[in-house]
């Protein structure tokens, strides 16, 4: 939801179902960008996000409009589920997820720093001090699952030619092969040549 402009949304999934084979599934797993059951400096972290989001064209709140998305696409047999993670307690999931929501905090220092709202330093504090409130106060990350059916009967407007034997034997990477293949045997066959030439014995008039 902070990749994707608010626009190409719906163009995205729209893609993804002319793709997908009739029956196939897709799976959208988006996080919420605001810690739930954090203390206060969980919540000023979530909406400054949310903000700096909103600001280049984003829709950070895409995550509630998941299944009408789908639905437009033409998905039908729409869920979405909601899974509460751990942020850095809880166990071996808590650690892994505190892992990642660090590596995408230390991505955003330079746009905080950029954006004159401190130095480095004082973003490196700051967020230090969210990640242990996190834990003390045992927040957590909704990550909220997608998930979609194209129908059976949608016809697909993608093809794969090469998946038929006649496909294959035209398929350009196979044909680019062949030439390779019979550019060395012409190679191997100049170098027989000129072996054989080579070892002839030479006669030398005097």
């Amino acid at each position: 939801n902070v990749i994707l402009l608010a626009n190409e949304w719906q163009r995205t999934v729209d893609e993804l179902f002319r793709v997908l084979k009739p029956g196939g599934w897709l799976e959208l797993l988006e996080p919420d960008l605001f810690v739930r059951g954090g203390g206060e400096l969980c919540q000023f972290a979530g909406r400054y996000c949310v903000g700096m989001f909103e600001g280049t064209g984003r829709n950070p709140n895409m995550i509630h409009e998941l299944q009408p998305l789908l639905e437009r696409a033409g998905f039908v047999n729409v869920e979405v589920k909601v899974w509460s993670i751990p942020l850095g307690w809880g166990g071996v999931i808590g650690q892994a997820m505190s892992v990642n929501q660090r590596q995408f905090v230390n991505e955003m220092k330079p746009i905080y720093v950029r954006q004159g709202h401190g130095t480095a330093e004082e973003y490196e504090v700051l967020t230090k001090k969210i990640f242990e409130e996190a834990v003390e106060k045992q927040g957590y990350i909704n990550y909220h699952i997608a998930t979609g059916q194209k129908p059976q009967d949608a016809a697909s407007s993608f093809s794969f030619p090469s998946m038929t034997l006649d496909g294959f034997k035209r398929s350009p990477m196979l044909q680019l092969e062949r030439c390779i293949d019979e550019e060395d045997d012409d190679t191997a066959d100049e170098n027989e040549n000129e072996n054989e030439v080579a070892s002839k014995p030479q006669v030398v008039e005097s």
